[in-house]
């Protein structure tokens, strides 16, 4: 088996492993699968490559944690991911071999109440405690855990009630502070408490070495102090306390905030530290003659800011689209509110970031954008074919294109017409197709076409199409790829009598998805919320046509993740 075999291979387990865990976030499988759709479609060394080191954004963090981290901003380290991978492989062919499979062998998975009171493992207490089901007496018995890590999961928790974070607001660990710092249901008067007002800091940076690099970072106190300043609900009395802060971060996070008062924003738009007056000029409620101000900072950082902002005024745009740094001209180039005529001169700038600005602006006229369709740099005319402004006969020549990413972008928009989209329907690029088969404007005809599409990805992408006649879906059921059939049982347009039919899948993932489209029968819901596997049934605790009836069978389910799944239904709170 090859590098890059090995790696698809270990991919493809990742996300059978997560899809057999309805806690897992949705967003998260459906990120894994488009990785795992570049690999298999990488023509070349350098898109495998760049593929797969998306893919090792995975091995973030402790090679025996099962979270993930798909933050293309986040670094990895390669060898921790290609050990993780490894790792993960390596159990879930054990789970496989003790016929425990499929299941979830995350090894913090608590399944009931019961085995909480039992539990020994710290990850299993520190994942309850963060876990957004863990019901609320449960947390009431962990706010006063031994361990510091244990409560402060507590007070990461999204459902922790005010009550606790006042608890923990007075406790003795400066960590578990700053998570309840950062705590949208922290009440504004717990805020000072951990601000300790008065208290003199000794240091408000250490330095830490790798030896190579030497690297700031902030004292506690500053941390938690850091945390207070960027809270969406803090009171503007604080903010003007912490506006005063000798510590450049405080300060920085202060001009920020939207809740920060024009008076301070005017203030600190004057500060010595360029980060600080960086965030005045990013501010969306940064007054006009402030932003005025602070296009004329020394500082290109800082003026890049005032180019991108919406609420500069054009006079001060029009300066700034003749500045010498091209990066302030691209933010000109990007800003929604710039005049049309400094669109079309910057679309003629030499520096192509400028263009590519202008051609993904959406406010962009038709005609500049048909003049950056003709554009010699590539992404220029990707973005070109992005933007919804783009004309028809714009995106006819674009759809002849020779760039790949070109052609797959017009594939992609909505206002691509028909008989452009027929032509890029046979395209020889197997991700150009997709995006026809998953553009909600591709005729049933194309659709038709593309059902019988060589590539499974393609016809998944046909069978996920909400307009997808269900003559094609009746055949994609049957599809040999369990993806396509999961996709058929994922469409809100799928008849019922094909979603029944897929409740026998072979597959049992199809069966998930069957147990959340809205399109099932109140019936067969019913039925579902009985069936012996736990994860069906907490899927159908999330269908958004749940009736009353079905809501108060799963209300007394022996499995309190299912029961608590109800109440993060919108369908609940209107059954009250």
């Amino acid at each position: 088996m090859t590098e890059s075999a090995s790696v698809e291979q270990m991919l493809i387990l990742f996300i059978d492993l997560i899809r057999c865990d309805p806690l897992e976030n949705g967003n998260t499988i459906e990120w894994l699968e488009e990785r795992l759709e570049e690999i298999q479609s990488a023509k070349t060394p350098e898109q495998l490559k760049i593929a797969e080191q998306k893919v090792h954004l995975i091995g973030m963090g402790s090679p025996s944690d099962c979270d993930i981290y798909p933050d293309p901003r986040t670094g990895f380290s390669e060898t921790l991911a290609n050990y993780r991978l490894s790792e993960l492989a390596k159990r879930i062919a054990e789970a496989k071999k003790e016929g425990n499979y499929p299941r979830s062998i995350k090894p913090t998975l608590t399944t009931n109440i019961e085995e909480f009171y039992n539990c020994k493992d710290i990850g299993d207490k520190i994942f309850i405690a963060e876990y957004p089901n863990t019901p609320i007496e449960i947390l009431e018995q962990l706010v006063t855990d031994e361990n510091v890590a244990v409560r402060a999961g507590v007070a990461k928790n999204p459902r922790t009630t005010t009550d606790l974070l006042r608890i923990l607001s007075n406790d003795k660990s400066i960590e578990v502070k700053k998570c309840v710092a950062m705590h949208l249901n922290t009440p504004m008067d717990a805020l000072p408490k951990l601000s300790d007002e008065g208290q003199i800091r000794d240091v408000d940076r250490f330095y830490v070495s790798d030896g190579y690099n030497r690297f700031s970072i902030p004292s506690d106190e500053v941390e938690m102090l850091l945390y207070i300043a960027q809270r969406p609900d803090v009171s503007a009395t604080i903010l003007e306390q912490l506006s005063h802060d000798k510590s450049p971060s405080i300060r920085n996070r202060v001009s920020y905030n939207h809740n920060t008062p024009p008076k301070v924003l005017e203030r600190l738009a004057r500060d010595e530290d360029y980060d600080v007056r960086f965030g005045v000029a990013e501010n969306p409620n940064t007054p006009t003659e402030t932003l005025e101000r602070l296009a004329k900072d020394k500082d290109h950082a800082v003026r890049y800011c005032v180019a991108k902002n919406h609420n500069t005024p054009p006079k001060v745009l029009e300066r700034l689209a003749r500045d010498e740094d091209s990066d302030v001209r691209e933010g000109v180039a990007g800003n929604p509110n710039t005049p049309t005529e400094i669109l079309e001169r910057l679309a003629r700038d030499k520096d192509y970031d400028v263009r590519f600005g202008v051609a993904r602006n959406h406010n962009a006229p038709p005609e500049t954008l048909e003049r950056l369709a003709r554009d010699k740099e590539s992404s220029v005319r990707s973005d070109v074919a992005k933007n919804y402004n783009t004309s028809t006969e714009a995106l006819e020549r674009l759809a002849r294109d020779e760039d790949y990413t070109v052609r797959y972008c017009v594939a992609k928009n909505p206002n691509t017409p028909p008989k452009v989209l027929e032509r890029l329907s046979s395209d020889e690029e197997s991700g150009v197709r997709r995006n026809i088969a998953r553009n909600h404007n591709t005729p049933p005809a194309i659709l038709e076409r593309l059902a019988r599409d060589e590539d499974s990805w393609v016809r998944r992408g046909v069978a996920k199409n909400p307009n997808t006649p269900p003559a094609i879906l009746e055949r994609l059921a049957r599809d040999e790829d369990s993806w396509v059939r999961r996709g058929v049982a994922k469409n809100p347009n799928t008849p019922p009598a094909i979603l029944e039919r897929l409740l026998v899948d072979k597959n049992r993932y199809v069966k998930f998805y069957v147990a959340s489209n809205p399109s099932v029968s109140n019936q067969i819901l019913k039925n579902l919320a009985r069936d012996e596997d736990e994860h069906v049934r907490y899927y159908v605790a999330e269908n958004p046509s749940i009736s009353k009836e079905v809501l108060s069978i799963l209300s007394q389910d022996k499995c309190w993740r299912v029961r608590n799944n109800i109440t993060m239904n919108p369908a609940y709170e209107s059954s009250l």
